[in-house]
């Protein structure tokens, strides 16, 4: 089994609610969740 991460690329992620926290996924948002997965030793980032 592989275990891995999907960063988001889009405006605000995946979620569609205007109810759900807003962000833009800056590249160090990206940054960040790839390095967090190379510390659990995750098999893959994608976007």
């Amino acid at each position: 089994m592989k275990i891995g991460v999907f960063v988001p690329i889009g405006n605000n992620g995946w979620l569609i609610s205007t109810h759900a926290p807003q962000y833009m996924p800056t590249f160090e948002l990206n940054k960040a969740i790839v390095q967090k997965a190379e510390h659990y030793h995750f098999d893959f980032a994608c976007r």
